[in-house]
C-alpha cells in the first residue's frame, strides 16, 4: 500500500497495491501537478544558466574589433573584420582580408549582418577596394557564424562560404580583441 496527499486539500488517499495502475498514476500525476503549481514560479540558478552552457551576449557586446582566419581552400586568408552595432540585432561593419602567403593580395568588403538563435548571420555585401591578381574576381562570401564565449572573449565561427562555385568553401574563426 502507499499514500498520497493533496497539498490543496489536506486529503490524503490510501491506494493498494492491486489497485488499477492507471489510477495510482492518475493520481501520482495529480499530485505532481499540485506540486508544480504550489511551488513559486522562479527557476533554479540551474535552469537559469546552465554550467555546461554560455549564453550568448547582449548584441551590443559583439560590436568591435574581430581577427581571425579563413580556412578550407587554398592558403588561409586573415581577417580583420570591425562590427558596429546597429540597434536591435542588426549589425554593420568592415572586413579587411589579406592573403597569408602573400600581404600584397588583399581586399576590403562592406559587411552587413543579423543576429538570430545565437548566431550572426554575416554577409560581405560589396567590395570597396582590393589588390587581386590578374584575371581574378573577388568571392562576396556569407556565413553562419556561432557565437561563443571562452575565458571571456567572443568568438565567432563557422562556414564561411559563396554563392559562386568557383569560389569554394571555406570555414572563418574570428576573435574579438
Amino acid at each position: 500500500m502507499f499514500i498520497t496527499q493533496s497539498k490543496f486539500e489536506g486529503k490524503a488517499t490510501l491506494h493498494s497495491w492491486n489497485s488499477n495502475v492507471r489510477n495510482a498514476s492518475d493520481a501520482l500525476f495529480g499530485i505532481e501537478i499540485a506540486l508544480k503549481n504550489s511551488t513559486n514560479q522562479r527557476r533554479s540558478s540551474f535552469e537559469q544558466n546552465p554550467a555546461h552552457q554560455k549564453a550568448a551576449p547582449n548584441p551590443s557586446r559583439i560590436q568591435g574589433k574581430y581577427t581571425g582566419i579563413a580556412f578550407g581552400v587554398g592558403v588561409p586568408d586573415n581577417f580583420e573584420i570591425r562590427l558596429s552595432y546597429a540597434g536591435g540585432s542588426r549589425f554593420t561593419g568592415k572586413a579587411k582580408v589579406r592573403n597569408s602567403s602573400d600581404p600584397n593580395l588583399f581586399i576590403n568588403t562592406s559587411l552587413s549582418g543579423r543576429v538570430v538563435d545565437g548566431s550572426l548571420l554575416l554577409t560581405q555585401t560589396e567590395v570597396i577596394n582590393g589588390n587581386l591578381p590578374p584575371g581574378t574576381a573577388p568571392c562576396l562570401r556569407e556565413g553562419r557564424l556561432k557565437i561563443t564565449v571562452s575565458k571571456g572573449k567572443i568568438l565567432l565561427r563557422g562556414p564561411w562560404k559563396s554563392d559562386n562555385p568557383g569560389c569554394g568553401f571555406s570555414k572563418i574563426r574570428l576573435q574579438k580583441q
